[in-house]
């Protein structure tokens, strides 16, 4: 069983193709996408990441995706985030 972590940027399409390549070698457990959380609410990247995360989670909602924010800026965000996925799986 594979789990894979997604992070959304500005082609979903790619995390789609991607996706179909790791599905067809191996049995998908548990998607998990990250998508630009910062707070600063005129930023373009964070309303693009935001709704390409939501298109990603509605064309991979047979998986029951997880969409979790992070901060790309951010060291401390970005591996805080990864870790707390790794050791909860």
């Amino acid at each position: 069983m594979a789990v894979t972590v997604h992070y959304v940027g500005f082609h979903p399409t790619l995390i789609l193709e991607g996706f179909e390549a790791v599905r067809v070698k191996e049995p998908i457990e548990r998607v998990y996408i990250l998508f630009d959380g910062k707070s600063d609410k005129r930023d373009r990247y964070r309303a693009v990441s935001q709704r390409n995360a939501a298109k990603l989670a509605k064309a991979l909602a047979f998986f029951k995706p997880v969409k979790l924010p992070v901060n790309p800026l951010s060291y401390t965000s970005v591996f805080s985030r990864l870790y707390s996925i790794l050791y909860y799986e």
